[in-house]
């Protein structure tokens, strides 16, 4: 469950242009802050800001005067630290980025989600807090080890104690991990003569389990060990929010000792988390039991430091995780858009992966290729579906047209922090080591090693891959054309190394461009099917022969000619011989299994099956279409192998020149 009481901490200036809005949005804010200032422009706003320095900023981006941008600018060039949370109607990936330059800690979209808007604004007010408090914090044990530095050169009655308080300052200033401090202090304190035994007692305020950690000096009696350790218990078991100062003395054995108890606690007025509990020998000076008190303040500070540190490295961790989460499903888009280039980006991971592990890049430098492969097609989220998606070869516009998105892909990943280094590997993959390649036309050392290695990696991807215009390469005829480019588009080293870890590696039979699921059959019936008829077209009967060379899924063509069809539109109409045609497709479905039909003129049509047997020919010449008899079927057959018809050209040669 959130916790909005953080919010009565907290001012806001909410700047919005619609009175409606403004209205509604003010009366729902207004009981949850401490104080919320009202602003209808970006204009009227910065002088609110200026006079009433609020905590947090809400407004809107599209307002008059003043957008909401140029409101983040200024409030950010005054206060950089100041959070802002942008809202807005406009789906704009550039609005987007320009906010995330200007340091805008969140951006949501209209309309507006109150509960998505009330947890934003629960969340920033956190980090606000914590940070502030940290600042505090960290200026209170400054501060603290001045005064204390001031206190051991004034008084030397006290040089000895004071030397300990400061060696645990500097052990506080040097340590960020109490599990690594604890034992030092406890250490440091009893090898002051004066201590016999160092108790703490607490509980971790992220994890909330009790923690513990002493140190006793070795030459303390049994006797007086058994009594204390008797005591401790009951330390840990009380109820540290009611924990008080407290000096018990003890007799033991016709010994005194002084059992000092202090509560940790990072500010006078605030509850105590815990417990530093000291054993001395001797009776404890005012002044002493002042400088203690300090003490266990400093330690309690630097922990709840420590603990808001954590807080703030998991909201960033979040933050980072919402960027990521955000980027990825841009990566999802173009998976579900196409997903031939989802397999690419994940085998173009895995061999950029291999190449680099040979070439002894650290763990990092490979993780950071890993997730730059992933990401080195985003850029195609700007490619117009009608590139992106289609099966057949580019012509030059489409081509200058798909070469945009390694530039955009940079643009985009560049302008957010987290993925610069990643914009950078991404930027070169498609240059080539002689200069030739682009956007940039770079050479050689110009282009940084990671990249070369993805360049490889993406042109072997390719060459081992089937296309609809492209037979794919064997894996040794794909390294040996590699090979044959060592030097010119790929680099020497790469070259050399891939080649090793290449070579054994498996690929998938099944990796190739043809429609698998319905909503791809449906994308490629935008390219390749006749819109009247709903059959295929010529160019994916070309497609359909070439891929039936690879993977010999059709034995037998057939080939059905209508004949006197001209003259049959010229008697009866265009419209009826269009219906005529579109029913003979309909019964041509009925009447054969897991066949494809092609129209490939204006009344001819081949059908590719599995076998001949999978054709109902007797069913398809009892078909009555025609009412006369001056319009038939012809329907001639082919065996696809013993004819040798691998495309249009041998097919027709084989039917019409017999």
């Amino acid at each position: 469950m959130v916790n909005r009481d953080v919010l009565k901490k907290v001012s806001l200036l909410y700047v919005e242009d619609e009175n409606d809005t403004r209205d509604i949005l003010e009366e729902t804010l207004s009981p949850h802050f401490k104080t919320v200032y009202v602003a209808k422009n970006g204009i009227e706003a910065f002088e609110v800001f200026e006079k009433k320095r609020p905590d947090i900023v809400l407004t809107d981006i599209k307002m008059p005067l003043l957008g909401g941008l140029g409101l983040s600018k200024k409030i950010k060039e005054l206060s950089v630290d100041t959070p802002i949370v942008i809202m807005t109607a406009y789906n704009d990936k550039d609005l987007l980025f320009k906010a995330l330059n200007l340091g805008v800690d969140k951006y949501i979209t209209k309309p507006v989600n109150l509960r998505v808007l009330m947890d934003s604004l629960i969340k920033v007010s956190s980090s606000f807090i914590l940070k502030n408090s940290l600042d505090r914090q960290r200026e209170i044990l400054a501060n603290a080890n001045k005064e204390i530095k001031k206190r051991y050169r004034r008084e030397s009655f006290f040089k000895n104690t004071l030397q300990v308080i400061t060696n645990i300052n500097e052990i506080l200033l040097n340590h960020q991990v109490i599990t690594e401090f604890m034992p030092k202090i406890c250490k440091e304190i009893v090898g002051n003569s004066r201590y016999k035994l160092a108790y703490f007692s607490y509980k971790n305020q992220n994890t909330k389990e009790f923690e513990t950690f002493y140190y006793i000096n070795d030459r303390l009696k049994s006797s007086v060990l058994e009594t204390i350790l008797n005591i401790l218990p009951n330390i840990k078991k009380c109820n540290f929010n009611n924990l008080k100062l407290d000096i018990d003395f003890l007799d033991i054995n016709s010994k005194n000792y002084s059992l000092i108890t202090i509560p940790l606690r990072s500010k006078r007025d605030s509850e105590s988390f815990g417990a530093m509990v000291l054993l001395s020998k001797k009776s404890l000076k005012v002044e002493e039991v002042d400088m203690l008190n300090t003490l266990s303040g400093n330690i309690a500070s630097k922990m709840s430091n420590i603990w808001q540190q954590n807080l703030i490295k998991n909201i960033q961790a979040q933050k980072i995780q919402n960027y990521e989460e955000t980027i990825y499903s841009f990566v999802d888009m173009i998976d579900k858009r196409d997903t031939y280039t989802a397999g690419h980006t994940k085998r173009v991971a895995i061999y950029c992966e291999l190449i680099a592990k040979k070439m002894g890049f650290t763990k990092s430098e490979i993780e950071k290729l890993k997730k730059a492969a992933i990401l080195h097609d985003i850029g195609k989220i700007a490619t117009p579906d009608s590139v992106l998606l289609k099966p057949g070869r580019l012509n030059d516009v489409e081509y200058q047209l798909i070469k945009e998105h390694v530039q955009i892909g940079f643009d985009f990943l560049n302008k957010i922090e987290i993925y610069k280094d990643l914009s950078l590997i991404i930027k070169y993959h498609h240059e080539r080591y002689d200069g030739l390649g682009y956007p940039y036309g770079l050479k050689k050392d110009e282009i940084p090693m990671l990249s070369h290695i993805m360049i490889l990696a993406d042109a072997f991807d390719a060459m081992t891959t089937n296309r609809i215009y492209k037979a794919k390469k064997s894996i040794n005829s794909a390294l040996s054309e590699i090979l044959k480019c060592r030097g010119a588009q790929f680099h020497p080293i790469v070259v050399d190394n891939a080649v090793e870890v290449l070579s054994s590696i498996d690929i998938s039979k099944s990796v190739d461009q043809l429609p698998k699921t319905d909503i791809e059959k449906k994308r490629f019936a935008y390219f390749f099917n006749d819109p009247l008829t709903d059959s295929y077209n010529l160019s994916f009967l070309q497609i359909s022969l070439f891929e039936n060379s690879t993977y010999k899924k059709y034995e037998s063509v057939y080939l059905f000619l209508l004949k006197g069809f001209t003259k049959y539109n010229k008697r009866y109409g265009w419209l009826l011989g269009d219906n005529i045609l579109i029913d003979f497709v309909k019964n041509l479905k009925l009447y054969s299994k897991n066949s494809l039909i092609f129209r490939i003129h204006g009344d001819d049509f081949v059908l590719l099956c599995p076998k001949r047997d999978d054709v109902d020919i007797e069913k398809i010449k009892t078909m009555n279409l025609f009412p006369d008899k001056d319009t038939w079927i012809d329907i001639q057959c082919l065996d696809i192998f013993e004819n040798s018809i691998y495309n249009f050209n041998s097919l027709k040669e084989k039917f019409f020149n017999r």
